[in-house]
């Protein structure tokens, strides 16, 4: 005997209306922040020339590193560019004085305020750990840490500036083994994925310190945290798009539940790391694996295998918050597992759109239903059990880097 359920995928990758691309920052907004970038990029370049002797490299991080930076869900809510500008320690004393800090603070400061009214920007100094400009585009801001970094590393370290959206080629028929990934670099070249990925990788990283507001230097594992989500992400299929892809997701679910808040993107990309399998052309099931852990997760103290970082406790939510993202990521799945399980395509994205709110598209026909065995199998065989099945048209997910 069987049992219909639903296919899914096509909600989340299909190219025209899927939930991915409505989270996928736009090229024109990716080329807006680029420029943005190269005027922070000579603004700073030329005060540190002047105060320091010495030019800055700088280093796109964080969700635009990644690769799983999102469209805002709710009003005000923002993109975040994090643009790092980096001067070797040797400018600096060999222990490097509260005064040095709060003086290569003041020197990006005074620029970057110049800049600014130049430009119509607003900067804001209230964050210790970096200048924020805002109106910098509509709902997006960029944010500017300053970091000190050990010479040998500074030496090696490459610059990335590049806002970068993925491009996909298609072929005549594209499968899941004949699939060809390049980088589409707003720098005017084309980078492959694998290339990129060893550029990011760098050999040589150390801790560094950023420089804070109040004078204190605070080691940071920024580097260390995205080497180490690329290795992860190196060892799936495709240089792991779809774990990014579920990334995306589940970002795209907090910020359609927290206005502001909610889990952070960083614990929700190790959260995810720690519980992906990948899943041939369906999103869907490597949606509901990851969600099958995520209450449990976010309710408990979560530790990552990054490089002098393995003690750390990267949920930092108070008891009370724990078990308020536990109780709501309970839920996730349990409209993730109903959706696959529907009698029909328009209950599962009834269920999917209770989560992920209107831009996961209201398209039933993009759901396709299968027959898996019933017997005595429990709901999560049923869901795991589904064959996959192509659609006629491509249900392709593009790679993501960078954007």
């Amino acid at each position: 005997m069987t049992i219909a359920t639903q296919n899914c995928h096509r909600l989340f990758s299909n190219q025209d209306q899927g939930y991915w691309y409505k989270l996928r920052p736009t090229k024109d907004q990716a080329k807006g922040l680029r420029s943005c970038q190269e005027k922070i990029r000579d603004c700073l370049t030329a005060a540190f020339l002047s105060a320091y002797q010495q030019a800055p490299k700088f280093r796109v991080q964080g969700s635009w590193a990644y690769g799983t930076c999102n469209q805002p869900a709710l009003p005000n809510q923002e993109m975040d560019l994090d643009y790092g500008a980096y001067l070797p320690s040797s400018v600096f004393s060999s222990e490097p004085s509260p005064e040095e800090a709060i003086a290569y603070f003041d020197v990006a400061k005074k620029a970057l305020n110049e800049l600014c009214k130049e430009e119509g920007w607003v900067l804001s100094d209230k964050k210790e750990t970096c200048l924020r400009l805002y109106k910098v585009m509509p709902n997006a801001h960029i944010d500017v840490p300053l970091y000190a970094v050990p010479d040998d590393m500074f030496d090696s370290l490459i610059e990335n500036h590049s806002i970068a959206l993925d491009h996909i080629y298609k072929e005549a028929t594209i499968t899941a083994a004949s699939r060809r990934f390049a980088l589409e670099s707003y720098g005017g070249e084309m980078l492959t994925e694998n290339f990129r990925a060893k550029e990011i990788d760098l050999e040589n990283i150390q801790m560094i310190h950023l420089a804070q507001k109040n004078g204190e230097w605070l080691p940071s594992d920024c580097e260390k945290v995205r080497e180490w989500f690329l290795k992860k992400c190196a060892e799936h299929p495709g240089n792991g798009q779809q774990l990014k892809a579920i990334v995306r997701y589940l970002k795209g679910w907090r910020d359609q539940h927290w206005k502001e808040g909610g889990p952070t993107s960083i614990l929700l990309m190790i959260i995810t790391v720690q519980h992906y399998k990948y899943a041939d052309s369906r999103d869907d099931q490597a949606l509901f694996t990851v969600t099958q852990n995520l209450a449990t997760s976010l309710k408990n103290e979560v530790y990552a295998s990054i490089d002098e970082h393995e003690e750390k406790d990267f949920n930092s939510a108070t008891p009370q918050q724990r078990l308020e993202y536990a109780n709501k990521a309970k839920e996730l799945h349990t409209y993730v597992e109903q959706s696959m399980l529907a009698e029909t395509p328009n209950a599962s994205v009834d269920y999917l759109r209770a989560s992920f709110g209107q831009r996961l598209p209201n398209e039933p026909k993009l759901v396709i239903t299968i027959d898996a065995p019933n017997d005595s199998m429990t709901a999560y065989q049923k869901v795991m059990s589904q064959p996959v099945q192509h659609a006629k048209e491509a249900a392709m997910l593009a790679p993501q880097i960078g954007g």
